[in-house]
């Protein structure tokens, strides 16, 4: 009988955790400023520190997320700012900033865009397993080429 149990026992927690992550999936996301370094001078005074620009320019490297199938780009700039404890704001459905690096904070064409595995996306991207997603502080936007 106790051998039973504990048969019974192992493959319910076997069910229990093959079904835990149903419905999510896995993605990278990396925040890169590297944008601001070659432009510092135009950058807001009270920034131009590490603890906002990092000397590499990076604030997070590449990192793996599990999120909930179906969300957005900005749910997953929410669930790693959150795990990461990196301040974000979000309005409307605009990172308007992360780690205190606001829009317009290096110029007046700058602020935060995102890339899809190497590609610029415009409109909101619902995550598939296995994205990467690129948050980029651009100082330029004019700059950027959108083939």
């Amino acid at each position: 009988m106790k051998k039973i149990l504990i048969s019974a026992f192992l493959i319910m927690a076997l069910l229990l955790s093959a079904c835990g992550n149903s419905g999510n999936v896995e993605v990278k996301v990396e925040i890169d400023a590297t944008d601001i370094l070659s432009n510092y001078e135009t950058l807001d005074e009270a920034l131009r520190d590490e603890k906002y620009v990092p000397a590499d320019g990076i604030i997070l490297e590449e990192t793996t997320v599990s999120v909930k199938e179906g969300s957005g780009a900005l749910d997953v700039l929410k669930a790693i700012a959150k795990e990461k404890n990196i301040q974000f704001d979000i309005s409307d459905g605009y990172a308007k900033g992360i780690n205190y690096i606001y829009e317009k904070s290096c110029g007046p064409m700058s602020g935060w865009v995102y890339e899809v595995n190497g590609e610029s996306v415009m409109s909101e991207y619902f995550v598939s397993e296995g994205d990467t997603i690129t948050w980029k502080y651009i100082c330029d936007f004019s700059a950027m080429s959108f083939e």
